[in-house]
């Protein structure tokens, strides 16, 4: 057990009324904290990974490529306009992961949505022998150069990344080792 002065977790500095009092931290406490930064490692990580998208997606919406006049077929609406709107949720998803206000279950379920919502659009396409899904870069990923083969590697790997993150985060949560806020001094609130 360590002694010392209790933090809270994301202080900067330990208040008056700690230093008065040690401080004796489990190792299950500590196991939490670590958790919990790792859970809000994942978050984080997976917000970044959307907003990148997200800019693809917006700037590539307002460019000239005849492909974004073109009707997304299982929408029926221009590429153009689904870019936009998939582009905007993904930064009001990014920007609700890292909320520090929004509990982080409910940060984990909104992921899983959106992840669940990707991938059913994938299936969908599939099922609707569409040639080949839209690339979710638009015209951004050939304006930087690249080549329709990297565009594609690094939408999946982008996908993927976000499936994983999204299912280390529910099997935390399904594992009952979900993060509560933490009173160091007074143990799991």
């Amino acid at each position: 057990m360590r002694r010392g002065p209790c933090l809270q977790f994301g202080s900067r500095a330990p208040s008056p009324e700690s230093m008065r009092a040690p401080c004796v931290m489990s190792a299950t406490m500590n196991a939490t904290v670590k958790q919990r930064k790792s859970v809000i490692w994942t978050l984080r990580t997976c917000a970044v990974i959307l907003l990148f998208t997200a800019m693809g997606k917006l700037l590539s919406g307002f460019g000239s490529s005849k492909l974004l006049t073109m009707r997304d077929p299982l929408f029926g609406i221009s590429y153009r306009h689904l870019m936009w709107a998939v582009g905007s949720i993904e930064i009001v998803v990014a920007a609700a992961m890292t909320a520090e206000r929004i509990r982080l279950e409910k940060r984990t379920m909104l992921l899983v949505w959106l992840v669940s919502m990707f991938g059913l659009y994938r299936l969908a396409l599939v099922w609707l022998g569409a040639d080949a899904p839209c690339s979710c870069l638009g015209s951004f990923g050939s304006a930087l150069g690249l080549s329709r083969a990297v565009e594609d590697a690094l939408v999946n790997a982008a996908f993927y990344a976000l499936v994983i993150g999204s299912g280390l985060l529910v099997i935390s949560l399904l594992r009952g080792r979900h993060i509560t806020p933490v009173n160091l001094e007074k143990g799991p609130v």
